[in-house]
């Protein structure tokens, strides 16, 4: 039980403003300066970019809050707000901060608008009343037909328990020339407070919200702003069941304008609305209604109501049911309101959950949004039964902010349309998605047939996360895996995922069905649960006896601070069910964190399993090898964001082995880990004028310490091949050229490619660069290698391998996912990609997995090895 006390407390509302004294605005740097700044460096952080223009602080720390969002008022615009502490010894529980308001160029990073204004004027004060929050309204407010205006609300709290308080002030403000002009200065438009004792359930909270509007009307050249006040109290009473619930009553709803004075907008008190007769009875009616917990599935019919005590008389004129049905009528073949509970979903507003029969063989169940003062802002039919002709129903799952329908028909065949609604802040209920399940999901007959098999509905299912696969190995079984909802609010999802194996028998009463014992838990919140996925093959973890493999993907949506997962669980056949045999084991794992676009830092650790021929328990040991990469980048002038981006690359392989003990895979590492020498990684050298060379076309040409790196051919003359080109050595080629001029080497020709481009590659470690020549005509196939060292160049050999890529993107040409690695005189070249082609182009091409193939570079030979 819980247990709230609350003192009856009256809290008097009033808005008090000091008078403030306008701050000189500082000059804003000439377009000039501004322009060289955004093209000397462009890939600087906006809000470093603003700094610098203004001359503020570089210091970010001294920002308490540093806010930048795509602008209201314009799309290619930035809005930077900046909280700077005022005072050099300003404590957490004491702080004031002048603001700065900027509007930048989002592509240039020009500051086009600034206002700036002290703690003395502008309300930023964190003291016993703390500063919790400045945020960006989403909405402009259109001032006129040329002028908009943007808001900022400042929202306070207390940090007491018993006393608990918090506040919001909104600020407007309008582009006028190169700054900006407040035009609505620090207005209350939220306020709530009271006194709580957590030793019982008693509560009261009064509290004060403001809505604002923009009007047609005018004063002085700006839109007048309409401001409904709604005021109101909050109690909590224990019910019957010992559980302690909000009560809401509306006091009163009162009306004011902001009208526009020349300077500033200025309220104007309109008028103050009791609540009538009908909005008392509205309360008093609610108040006696049970709550239902959420997330909840709703699914009320005709056996709901089996008993007559299960039917209640709902005031349908209270709760606004005869606006909802305009041919409302009570009686045997009217519509008939017969039973009301509450969800809580909202302070802001309230929400019942109606069931209406109509007649004798139609019923439903409405969820309908309320305003304090019981009228109605929005419904939405969640539930839906006939008796009739027995053909279609309707089911919802019911979150705080979501609504999940499905609309089931049977005509020939069971058919399922889903349609995902949001519940707004203001109530009002939005359609978000629409699908057809029996068309979208793939294996839906046999996935339907499961579902009734072991009584699990639709709806309690996350469908987009649901899979299915048929394996190769098994072609008479089919894979399942169904994600049931438990728990779901704004960015939070809670699963039980059951794993099912059936048999594909055409008869559906000759079916058979294998559940794994206990589901899996997952969760998904900040880490957001991206994809379930069913492995190509199984486990064979004993002579007999297979594993099924289901991974599932995690990642973040930030692009500073990055996160991404992937976990194996594994189930095995135990009699009639699934056991799990390795739960949630990571596979993968890649963090990092960026401070802009060169630099940070990632470590990624990608697991490799294979079965071993030892044993434990019955079931064979799995082998495991950890692949872990950390990579360090940054600029190599840290000076400026403008250099090259250096990066540093290590790597290291750990290994470890899963033994099956207590029911369960568990790891074993090894002591010794394994440095893998020293990692390549790719570079741009500095391109230079094309070098005049006799009879040669230069295609490329690159600085690479005192040597010019130059790729092209000989001209033919009169189309014929002329000296240096023999007919065995002639088209495009690459050559090294001296700090003299003179050519020290010069790579045999390849012939008349389309493409013969040079990629750079080098380590921290010594002085070698690797540079390979990707071919191509309308495809890539392959490279040529060559090894510079301290101004020797050495041809290592033919890359005669390309990645697997159907659709051609480019994504998977061999200089865009072959990895380099050194160690002890050896050079390996590994590929990034599931799938190789060995000779692309030739007549013996064949496409191959890869299953650890390389190219190794030893003795002065390239040969390629394969597993």
């Amino acid at each position: 039980m819980k247990y709230i006390y609350v003192l009856l407390t009256v809290i008097f509302l009033c808005s008090c403003k000091e008078n403030k004294t306008s701050i000189p605005q500082p000059e804003k740097p000439t377009d000039t300066s501004v322009a060289a700044v955004a093209e000397e460096r462009p890939e600087i952080d906006i809000v470093d970019a603003v700094i610098s223009q203004l001359s503020l602080n570089t210091d970010k720390s001294v920002y308490e809050y540093n806010i930048k969002e795509q602008s209201p008022l314009n799309a290619d615009e930035t809005l930077v707000i900046l909280a700077e502490i005022e005072g050099e010894n300003a404590k957490y529980d004491d702080m004031a901060f002048t603001s700065h308001i900027i509007i930048a160029n989002t592509t240039t990073k020009t500051v086009l608008n600034y206002f700036t204004q002290t703690s003395s004027g502008n309300g930023w004060v964190s003291d016993a009343i703390m500063l919790t929050n400045i945020s960006i309204n989403t909405e402009p407010y259109t001032l006129n037909a040329t002028d908009t205006a943007f808001g900022l609300t400042i929202s306070h709290r207390s940090g007491s328990q018993p006393n608990p308080y918090n506040e919001k002030h909104l600020s407007l403000y309008t582009k006028k020339d190169s700054t900006l002009q407040k035009i609505l200065d620090y207005y209350p438009i939220y306020e709530r407070g009271g006194e709580v004792n957590v030793n019982a359930c008693f509560a009261e909270y009064i509290t004060m919200d403001k809505q604002l509007m923009v009007s047609d009307d005018k004063t002085n050249g700006f839109n007048d702003i309409i401001v409904k006040q709604t005021n109101s109290k909050t109690t909590y009473q224990e019910d019957e069941n010992g559980d302690c619930n909000p009560i809401e009553e509306l006091i009163s709803v009162e009306d004011y304008y902001l009208k526009y004075d020349g300077e500033l907008y200025t309220e104007t008190y309109q008028k103050a609305t009791t609540i009538e007769n009908d909005s008392i009875n509205f309360q008093m009616k609610i108040r006696d209604l049970e709550f239902k917990n959420l997330p909840l599935k709703e699914a009320t019919n005709f056996d709901s109501f089996i008993d007559p005590d299960d039917y209640k008389r709902v005031d349908a004129k209270t709760f606004k049911i005869d606006q909802i049905y305009p041919d409302y009528t009570e009686g045997d073949y009217g519509h008939n309101a017969i039973a009301a509970h509450r969800l809580n979903i909202s302070e802001t507003f309230y929400t019942l959950l109606i069931t209406v029969k109509k007649g004798d063989s139609e019923m439903e169940t409405l969820l309908i949004n309320y305003r304090l003062d019981g009228s109605l802002i929005d419904y939405k039919v969640v539930s839906y039964d006939e008796i009739a002709e027995g053909w279609s129903r309707r089911v919802s799952r019911i979150s705080k902010h979501t609504i999940t329908t499905n609309y089931i028909t049977w005509f020939d065949d069971k058919e399922i349309q889903q349609i995902e609604y949001t519940i707004n802040n203001n109530g009002k209920i939005i359609e978000e998605h629409s699908e057809y399940l029996h068309k979208t999901i793939p294996n839906y007959h046999v996935i339907n047939s499961v579902l009734e098999h072991f009584d699990i509905k639709w709806i309690q299912l996350k469908t987009n996360l649901i899979t299915s696969k048929t394996l190769a190995e098994s072609p008479e079984e089919t894979v399942i895996v169904l994600p049931r909802v438990t728990d779901e609010e704004e960015g939070y999802l809670q699963l039980k995922v059951d794993i099912v194996v059936a048999d594909n028998d055409s008869e559906n009463n000759n079916r058979k069905y294998i559940k794994s014992k206990e589901p899996m838990a997952l969760t998904s919140d900040a880490v957001q649960l991206r994809q379930l996925k069913i492995g190509d093959t199984t486990y064979a973890i004993s002579e007999d006896s297979k594993a099924y493999g289901i991974k599932a993907q995690y990642s973040t949506s930030s692009q500073i601070v990055v996160y991404e997962n992937e976990t194996l669980s594994l189930f095995v056949r135990d009699n009639e069910t699934l056991k799990t045999i390795l739960n949630q084991y990571d596979v993968k794992l890649y963090t990092g964190e960026w401070v802009n676009e060169c630099t940070g830092e990632t470590i990624s650790e990608k697991k490799t399993l294979q079965l071993s021929n030892q044993k434990t328990k019955g079931f064979f040991d799995i082998s495991v090898k950890n692949e872990m990469t950390t990579t360090q980048s940054s600029f190599k002038n840290e000076n400026t964001t403008n250099s090259d981006c250096d990066m540093q690359e290590s790597e290291v392989y750990k290994y470890s082995t899963l033994k099956f003990e207590n029911e369960n895979y568990i790891e074993y590492k090894d002591a010794d880990s394994t440095a893998f020498g020293v990692n390549y990684f790719r570079f741009q050298p500095q391109k230079i004028i094309q070098p005049n060379i006799p009879n040669f076309h230069v295609d490329n040409s690159y600085q690479l310490g005192a040597s010019k790196i130059v790729t092209g051919h000989y001209k033919p003359v009169d189309g014929q091949i002329v000296a240096p080109d023999t007919e065995s050595d002639w088209g495009d080629r690459l050559l090294v050229i001296d700090a003299n001029n003179e050519i020290i080497f010069k790579s045999v020709g390849v012939g008349d490619a389309y493409g013969f481009e040079p990629h750079f590659y080098k380590n921290n470690t010594n002085d070698k660069t690797i540079i390979i020549c990707q071919l191509s005509f309308e495809y890539p196939f392959g490279g040529e290698a060559f090894l510079f060292d301290n101004g020797t160049t050495r041809y290592m050999g033919t890359l005669n391998i390309e990645g697997y890529d159907i659709e051609q993107s480019g994504e998977k040409y061999l200089t865009e996912i072959v990895k380099i690695n050194e160690r002890d005189t050896i050079i390996a070249f590994t590929f990034k990609a599931d799938s190789l082609v060995l000779n692309p182009g030739g007549k013996d091409q064949i496409i191959i997995k890869n299953d650890n193939v390389k190219y190794v570079y030893k003795a002065s030979k390239l040969s390629l090895e394969r597993n």
